[in-house]
């Protein structure tokens, strides 16, 4: 069977979908805070909150199972989670922790977090962590499956070729896609297409590189996301810090028209020079900031 957009997350296509970064929600120092922009993000329209096992503690998992339990909220939106352990056992004891943080019975779409590594592809399928997010989506524990990776696109691209051999059909990939982000080693140019040939649901995220983006004002969130909102993808996951932060995306979602080729092109131009300059980087390549299963091993057991 071949998956696309429609099968995880129903709707049209062209259809510009927003996702709710789940890192920020458990960073923010106001938990109130927090709790507002999750609500506020359901009421204006996002289509997915994101979030992990490992974020913040299982803070963040904490802060949207509280906000979902306010009545008339947890309907109206897509749930995701995803675990980091590569064995059977492990990802199930993530996803029980995970679900009894958010407290639910059942999400949306359980994502096998962080393919970072040469080797991830080939240790997940082998220890039993796709087996393991198989039989909970039978089960009815989890509605699909996916994966996802911010270091090279050609692991994520591994992880999903070599699942497909053991018979394992992933249906979503999460992945970087962004203005500065399409040149070297380009998820965009590599991992997406290569998705989209293999039917899997692309979901696109940092598209503002967790505000890294915007240092120094030469870049603007408005065109970041706009760009971002131009690729092929059923959702733009982007972290929001603030009530402001969520309605800025929704003006550009309901204000959207496609990039043209043109102002593609010369938006990545500036990124291209701005890259050179070294005024801005992509750090969940080049740095081991976001690599939270490398500074934690034991995670991945």
């Amino acid at each position: 069977m071949s998956y696309d957009e429609h099968t995880v997350f129903g709707g049209r296509s062209g259809v510009c979908r927003l996702g709710l970064g789940g890192f920020h929600v458990g960073w923010i120092e106001d938990a109130d805070l927090a709790l507002e922009i999750v609500w506020h993000a359901i009421d204006s329209g996002f289509a997915l909150l994101d979030n992990s096992w490992d974020y913040n503690d299982g803070e963040s998992e904490r802060r949207v199972g509280r906000a979902l339990a306010r009545a008339g909220y947890r309907e109206r939106v897509l749930v995701m989670t995803k675990v980091d352990s590569h064995s059977y056992d492990g990802v199930m004891r993530q996803i029980t922790e995970s679900l009894g943080r958010l407290g639910l019975d059942h999400i949306d779409l359980l994502q096998l977090h962080e393919i970072i590594r040469e080797n991830d592809a080939k240790d997940a399928v082998a220890r039993g962590a796709l087996r393991a997010m198989v039989g909970l989506r039978d089960q009815g524990v989890v509605g699909h499956i996916g994966v996802t990776g911010h270091k090279d696109p050609h692991y994520l691209v591994d992880i999903i070729d070599r699942a497909a051999q053991a018979g394992i059909e992933f249906e979503t990939a999460q992945m970087p896609i962004s203005a500065v982000g399409a040149h070297a080693n380009s998820f965009t140019t590599i991992a997406l297409p290569a998705c989209r040939e293999r039917g899997v649901a692309v979901l696109g995220m940092k598209p503002l590189g967790a505000g890294s983006f915007l240092a120094g004002g030469a870049l603007a969130a408005p065109e970041l996301l706009r760009w971002a909102l131009s690729q092929p993808t059923a959702v733009c996951v982007t972290g929001c810090e603030s009530l402001a932060d969520v309605d800025q995306a929704v003006k550009v979602r309901d204000g959207f028209k496609p990039m043209t080729l043109k102002e593609r092109e010369d938006l990545e131009s500036r990124t291209a020079k701005l890259l050179h300059s070294g005024r801005i980087s992509e750090p969940y390549k080049s740095t081991d900031v976001h690599d939270s299963t490398d500074k934690h091993p034991e995670w991945l057991v």
